[in-house]
């Protein structure tokens, strides 16, 4: 790169994605890393500061205070939270605004995190199709972008520390239907490639995803990371509505009737990201 310590801005960089991108651009003298918190006082977000990330205060509704951020940045990781049941809608919103921020500043590249679900809409999760809002608007700006599309995040799967401890994890698909997972940190990774590569992964749209599993696997790797043993026990549909939002019914629903088919080794081949196994994920994390 030709301009060492360009600024790339993370927003939500005290996540699961965020985070996992600012352990790879800290990795490289090549970036300065500049992370948007509504907290910056919070634990996680001192402790990116005390590894030597710029912290800033921010809201994705403030329009104002993400202008702030974007002051003299090279590039843009955007990624937001599920709004609440009431007003899907709300993610979109943040997501066209970050966008158009971006596009006000500057920025050189912008990277956005979406879903492997966000393809097509009407697949009555409506988490899905504010994604689709924003990958439309996206595609209309004038900057150069790059859109991941993740399958299901590996994090998900730690829901339930007292039943891991206890031996037994729930949920709500059927015990050997496959579905596919990434990390944090390899999501994160594939953004960083995208900032370092720009040639490359300008204007690409990339499904990604690190293994295929069933609940069964992520049972039995749970149990060996933590030592005893722990099995699954799928939720009756019945009492789904009682345990998850409509929206998360909604997406079960769909992952047992299609899911996810990435071609894993395809993605490998292209891209030449390292990935993580979920197993291979909880032991790098240290999660016990």
């Amino acid at each position: 790169m030709t301009n060492p310590t360009r600024t790339i801005l993370v927003i939500g960089a005290t996540g699961n994605q965020g985070g996992g991108l600012v352990g790879h651009l800290l990795t490289s003298k090549d970036w300065h890393v500049r992370g948007l918190t509504r907290s910056p006082q919070s634990e996680k977000a001192q402790a990116l500061a005390a590894r030597g990330v710029e912290v800033v205060a921010g809201d994705m509704d403030d329009v104002a205070s993400i202008n702030a951020a974007m002051e003299g940045a090279y590039g843009v990781f955007s990624v937001q939270g599920q709004a609440a049941e009431d007003d899907p809608m709300h993610e979109a919103r943040q997501g066209i605004a970050v966008a158009d921020a971006a596009v006000r500043a500057g920025v050189s590249h912008l990277v956005y995190t979406a879903s492997c679900g966000a393809k097509e809409p009407d697949r009555g999760v409506p988490y899905w199709d504010a994604k689709i809002e924003v990958i439309k608007h996206i595609r209309e700006l004038d900057i150069p972008y790059t859109i991941l599309r993740p399958v299901s995040f590996a994090e998900n799967y730690l829901y339930d520390r007292e039943g891991i401890a206890n031996g037994v994890i729930r949920g709500m698909l059927t015990p050997d239907k496959t579905l596919q997972v990434i990390s944090g940190h390899d999501i994160g990774a594939y953004a960083a490639a995208a900032f370092n590569n720009p040639d490359t992964y300008a204007g690409q749209e990339i499904d990604i995803a690190a293994e295929t599993v069933t609940m069964n696997d992520i049972a039995a790797a749970l149990g060996r990371v933590v030592g005893h043993g722990v099995r699954y026990e799928q939720i009756p549909e019945e009492d789904w509505p009682r345990v998850s939002v409509p929206s998360g019914v909604a997406m079960t629903r769909w992952y047992q009737q299609y899911g996810y088919d990435e071609d894993i080794p395809a993605l490998k081949a292209k891209w030449g990201i390292p990935t993580l196994t979920f197993e291979e994920w909880l032991s790098a994390i240290g999660w016990r």
